[in-house]
């Protein structure tokens, strides 16, 4: 059976560009580091600058609900930023929107 592999040419940290929050999938926006030894930060923030979320985590299970203050988030664009450093300890900061889809 064949094993389809994909090579990074370089570190990188992606975030999709849309997510469902109120739905049973695809319902957590999560950073997907790759070539990355240590990832340190990944914060998300609504179209008035207040931070919505924050976690030092780069796992699906501590990934961004879509929730802010307890309240499910507006069908809007936010925007995130992330950080950690690749295999040789250069920094690799990232940013990038993402929308909520209802």
């Amino acid at each position: 059976m064949p094993v389809e592999v994909t090579a990074a040419l370089k570190p990188d940290i992606v975030v999709p560009k849309a997510f469902t929050p109120a739905q049973p999938i695809n319902n957590k926006l999560y950073p997907f580091p790759v070539g990355i030894k240590t990832f340190t930060s990944f914060m998300v923030y609504n179209r008035w600058g207040n931070m919505v979320f924050k976690t030092n985590s780069a796992d699906a299970a501590n990934g961004w609900d879509g929730t802010y203050k307890g309240t499910i988030s507006f069908m809007d664009t936010y925007t995130w930023v992330a950080d950690g450093y690749d295999f040789v300890g250069n920094p690799v900061h990232r940013t990038g929107n993402t929308l909520i889809l209802k």
